[in-house]
């Protein structure tokens, strides 16, 4: 959590980060949104940054949503891919819908853990067309987000799943 240390390397490298490294993961597993930031900020065109996982197939978003996750981490990350053009729109769908080993998409994981405040981006920030496809996959339990989160008791989710199905 050194953002002015991350600044320094990157006016030395001239903004290129060695991506196997893996830095917004490991930002995102730390929970340090400044730094995250600092590395989209940097990232070229095209850059996969956003899409490396680690050995259980987690992603920067996965880790987003866990029970100690950071919203405004999630916000900032699905920030960089929200836009009107077809190429952002397709690269939003494909990360969010990203699955670890488990099948789980970083919802899911939103959903298990009960964080009512990380759903509720997903819900502000994905389109309508998105969420009905991200709420449909069923994980290696067969469940879908909704059913993730009444499986955990997790009635706080529930209600505002129902409710913007009910609003869609």
């Amino acid at each position: 959590n050194h953002p002015n240390l991350l600044r320094t390397i990157l006016s030395i490298t001239r903004g290129k980060v060695p991506i196997n490294s893996k830095p917004l993961l490991q930002a995102a597993i730390l929970g340090h949104e400044e730094c995250a930031s600092i590395l989209l900020s940097k990232q070229e065109k095209g850059s996969t940054m956003l899409f490396l996982d680690d050995a259980d197939g987690n992603t920067a978003l996965h880790y987003c949503c866990r029970e100690n996750g950071n919203k405004d981490m999630l916000r900032t990350l699905l920030k960089q891919l929200t836009g009107n053009t077809k190429r952002e729109r397709q690269e939003l769908l494909k990360l969010v819908t990203i699955r670890n080993k488990s099948m789980q998409t970083a919802l899911h994981v939103a959903c298990e853990s009960g964080r009512t405040d990380l759903v509720e981006v997903f819900l502000a920030t994905c389109k309508t067309s998105v969420l009905f496809k991200l709420l449909s996959i069923e994980d290696n339990k067969l469940e879908t987000p909704l059913l993730c989160a009444v499986s955990n008791n997790s009635c706080d989710v529930v209600l505002s799943l129902l409710m913007w199905r009910r609003n869609h």
